[in-house]
């Protein structure tokens, strides 16, 4: 009764049905060491060999009862003690007496359906009261659409701003990065773009690793590399660079660090194609100015100008680099948010939300090819290539054109992107197949699109 109506475990001998692990406890800034995430899943557990056999059907009610009410009375002791809020809006009022005054008591009757409808009860305050705190005294949907801005891009302003600023600081060795100067840039950039409340809580984060180990580390592939010096060595600013949110008590049992990495993944993904598109926009822009000059002076003498080959090409990886921006954002992330917003209207306790949640990141990672080691080195291949022709072509003088990269090595390029990108779509092809979950039919994941594309 004391568990179900108070959240509190009075246990001495450990016969209770739920046990608690009072070694793990919520931390506010410890959001790092997975604390938060360790608080909700193994602070208090179920005890099988302890349940009796009359809640036996109910154990998995009986525990999330006491773990939300557990976490309200955590959630009011971060409060100011004279903060008061309205019981009617079924927000808990601060104080640290009990929890709930008016219960219904817990009794033994040989009437099962009475000690359901108690235990039923008790969930049913306990669940509304917690959703209710989170979402709307914590503004919990709101912090949603900070990341969404900031982790997933929606809207290109404050990048542009902060590539502009940053791009020369970020092409270094990650390990030669002043990152409080990245951070600085990082807030101009937000200050001139946004009026996002909760902007100061995001902050940078600078990865040892790249993107590929990272995903290796996330899913366990055995033949994950270790992350040694020579890769940091290797590594430059932008491949490392990532966003990081300070997320403070109770929000960080909904946005935990599990959550943070997979945003961080989706967050390096996008970022790095964006910068790949700004090389590719970039190399265009330096060359076309010239460019026009020499024609105008070639018609002056009657020369016919040829096809530029190295033109076509670097219209055909902007194409690609274009589109696969386009697919991940619209077609993968904003279809999935406009999922994740419809089951939020829906959810009636805290596991909801949690679930709802996940499955919106994960379902992101998968239709993003960021769940295949595979597809994202083909990927990674790809990018390498396109880096490195905008990287020669900007090693053209001034003076020259398209036209001063030798044929032989625009050709090579462009058999090497050819058949890149030609792998990539097959190893896509292979690799879509019906969606987790579903129920058959042979429903596609939104792969198939790029394909099209």
């Amino acid at each position: 009764e004391t568990w179900i109506h108070n959240g509190l475990i009075d246990d001495p001998y450990g016969e209770f049905m739920v046990q608690e692990n009072k070694d793990i406890i919520h931390h506010e800034s410890s959001l790092e060491q997975e604390f938060n995430d360790k608080f909700w899943s193994r602070r208090y557990t179920l005890q099988r060999n302890n349940t009796p056999i009359l809640f036996q059907s109910s154990s998995e009610m009986i525990l999330n009862t006491g773990k939300y009410l557990n976490a309200i009375r955590e959630s009011a002791f971060d409060y100011n003690d004279d903060m008061n809020m309205d019981m009617s809006t079924s927000i808990l009022r601060i104080d640290k007496q009990l929890l709930m005054n008016n219960y219904k008591k817990l009794e033994y009757t040989i009437h099962e359906k009475d000690l359901d409808e108690t235990l039923e009860e008790a969930y049913k305050y306990a669940s509304e009261i917690l959703l209710d705190l989170i979402l709307n005294k914590y503004h919990l949907i709101e912090r949603f659409q900070t990341l969404k801005h900031y982790f997933l891009i929606d809207k290109g302003d404050y990048i542009v701003q902060f590539m502009d600023s940053a791009e020369d600081e970020l092409t270094k060795r990650a390990r030669d990065i002043d990152e409080n100067k990245i951070q600085s840039l990082l807030d101009v950039s937000f200050a001139l773009t946004s009026d996002d409340p909760y902007k100061d809580d995001v902050r940078i984060k600078m990865f040892h690793y790249d993107l590929i180990s990272m995903l290796e580390r996330v899913i366990n592939v055995e033949s994950s590399m270790n992350i040694n010096e020579s890769m940091e060595i290797k590594l430059t600013g932008l491949e490392s660079f990532s966003l990081d949110y300070d997320v403070k008590w109770p929000i960080s049992l909904v946005i935990n660090r599990n959550c943070l990495t997979r945003y961080q993944m989706l967050f390096r993904f996008l970022f790095y194609i964006k910068y790949i598109e700004r090389l590719l926009c970039n190399v265009w822009r330096a060359h076309k100015n010239g460019g026009r000059r020499r024609r105008k002076g070639r018609e002056k003498r009657n020369i016919i100008t040829k096809p530029n080959g190295a033109a076509y090409l670097r219209h055909k990886m902007l194409h690609f680099v274009q589109n696969l921006l386009y697919y991940m954002s619209f077609e993968v992330i904003e279809s999935h948010w406009h999922t994740f917003q419809n089951n939020l209207k829906k959810v009636t306790n805290i596991d909801e939300l949690l679930k709802y949640h996940l499955l919106f990141l994960d379902n992101c990672l998968r239709d993003c090819m960021l769940t295949s080691v595979h597809l994202l080195r083909h990927i990674h291949k790809i990018m390498a290539t396109c880096v490195m022709f905008a990287n020669a072509m900007d090693n053209v003088d001034d003076d020259n054109d398209y036209d001063s990269l030798p044929g032989a090595v625009v050709a090579s390029f462009n058999n090497n992107f050819t058949e890149q990108l030609r792998q990539l779509l097959d190893a896509i092809s292979k690799e879509d197949g019906p969606v987790n979950g579903s129920s058959g039919g042979g429903q596609k994941h939104t792969l198939t699109n790029i394909i099209h594309r």
